[in-house]
């Protein structure tokens, strides 16, 4: 195949290869980006769920120690026993600072849990913007590649025709296909 010819079919195919290599990068990139985004919300939701859930927990553990210390109450109100003062008041107490105890590492745990829910949604965010990021320099980078493909066949193209012009035009670029003026 003639030099001018072979050079502006590498030149075309390489450009139409970067560019289609480029859209497939960045249809990947924009897959990615889809899954992080779905990645966050699955967190946010599992977040808001823990937040429910330990909530609910904490007001039933203050339910039950409220109903604990109820019964102690009555128990030593039926025994005669004055529950505002001595061991019966200490017992009180102990039972409602347990109850106090239980519900805060409840309201705690929950928090840590909710946090890292939270933390763990905003890096996906996050991943998802570095995608979409990565989706637009891929086919930015595509377009550059093909101009680039296109601009080195052009100038071997013309290197070409500099050789050919300073040996007086004798031979021919295009092979067997000379343009005859």
């Amino acid at each position: 195949m003639c030099v001018a010819a072979a050079t502006i079919a590498s030149s075309l195919v390489s450009a139409v290869a970067g560019v289609q290599s480029a859209k497939s990068q960045s249809s990947a990139y924009a897959q990615q980006a889809k899954i992080a985004e779905n990645n966050a919300a699955r967190a946010e939701s599992q977040a808001a769920n823990v937040a429910r859930s330990g909530a609910d927990q904490e007001q039933q553990i203050r339910k039950q120690g409220n109903a604990m210390m109820g019964k102690q109450t009555a128990m030593y109100g039926a025994s005669n026993i004055d529950t505002n003062s001595g061991s019966a008041q200490d017992v009180i107490q102990s039972t409602d600072y347990e109850n106090l105890m239980d519900a805060l590492t409840v309201r705690h745990n929950t928090a840590n849990s909710v946090y890292g829910l939270e933390t763990e949604a905003q890096s996906d965010r996050s991943q998802a913007s570095a995608y979409r990021t990565a989706a637009s320099n891929a086919t930015k980078a595509g377009w550059l590649n093909a101009g680039t493909s296109l601009l080195t066949g052009a100038t071997t193209l013309a290197s070409e025709y500099n050789k050919y012009q300073s040996t007086g035009g004798t031979g021919s670029l295009w092979g067997k296909w000379t343009y005859k003026k």
